[in-house]
């Protein structure tokens, strides 16, 4: 349907498992991933990066890829709901050059690709009407291996600029790649203010993530030494204005049975799946029912 969101996910180039040797051929050009997975939607609002990679010098065929890649992000405004649906692009592995240009012209992968994307993302969150709340979803916001409860430094700046859009407060970040030179002539080195004390109204926000074939909240506030950080997993107590919770879901009985502490899933049962149906609250709290294996979960803030 015409209001369906897909977000790119890290398999979508169809590059993640293929044989080193034969990823170029795997390979599936992101102007073609742009019309595939986003070209059904009307009123999807994109970013055009042909101004600010003007200083590339690259083939013809790279810029057409890149400012492809800059459709893989973007927003849609629910008028009715009073909802923005901010979609961020988390890319896809740097081995054997899996996700093409990307890392050849600026060095990124998986989901250090959100840092090209903090100022576009404060651009959307200011042109926010007042009265709206805020989803933002993307693919893998967090860390893989073992434990899968990490945000990384991509994924933990944009909560940092999202908890300056929540408190309408001023808050620093800084280019946690700012030794990457390729990145750094895209995104300067060093700390970048985003401003948001101009907004007369705090948005409730909800970030929705995938990846990690888990039930996680992960919590992005300031720690002890007044550092923005990722504190964890969410342990139920309310939280502070200034927090931000990455919320992660099980998915089906195939990608998540085998990992241990899920919930189990059997195949040809309800329990073969699992969805979340996600409330936000007018008072900010997150109510998140589900649907197949799983509990219900909520996220609280202090009132």
């Amino acid at each position: 349907g015409e209001d369906y969101l897909p977000i790119w996910g890290n398999h979508d180039i169809n590059t993640a498992n293929a044989p080193e040797d034969d990823v170029p051929a795997h390979r599936i050009p992101y102007t073609e991933i742009d019309k595939i997975l986003f070209d059904h939607i009307k009123d999807r609002v994109t970013e055009d990066l042909s101004e600010k990679i003007a200083y590339l010098d690259c083939s013809d065929e790279d810029r057409e890829q890149i400012l492809a890649l800059g459709r893989l992000h973007f927003y849609v405004d629910d008028k009715d709901a009073k909802v923005r649906y901010i979609i961020v692009e988390t890319g896809c592995q740097i081995e054997a050059e899996r996700n093409g240009c990307v890392t050849k012209h600026f060095g990124v992968y998986n989901n250090e690709d959100l840092v090209m994307q903090y100022d576009w993302l404060y651009e959307t969150l200011m042109s926010t009407p007042e009265d709206y709340d805020v989803v933002v979803s993307g693919h893998a916001m967090l860390s893989y291996g073992k434990t899968h409860r990490t945000i990384w430094p991509g994924p933990l700046g944009l909560c940092h600029i999202l908890s300056g859009f929540r408190t309408c407060s001023k808050v620093t970040v800084t280019n946690p790649f700012s030794d990457n030179e390729k990145l750094c002539k895209f995104y300067a080195a060093g700390d970048h203010v985003y401003d948001f004390t101009s907004r007369k109204r705090g948005s409730n926000v909800v970030v929705i993530a995938g990846d990690v074939h888990r039930d996680y909240k992960i919590v992005a506030d300031y720690n002890e030494e007044g550092k923005f950080a990722d504190l964890g997993l969410y342990d139920g107590s309310e939280l502070n204005d200034t927090a931000i919770v990455i919320i992660t879901t099980l998915t089906d009985a195939y990608g998540c049975s085998q990992y241990p502490g899920n919930p189990e899933m059997i195949k040809g049962t309800i329990t073969e799946q699992a969805i979340d149906v996600v409330t936000i609250l007018p008072n900010g709290d997150i109510d998140i029912v589900r649907i197949g294996a799983g509990e219900n979960r909520e996220v609280k803030y202090k009132k």
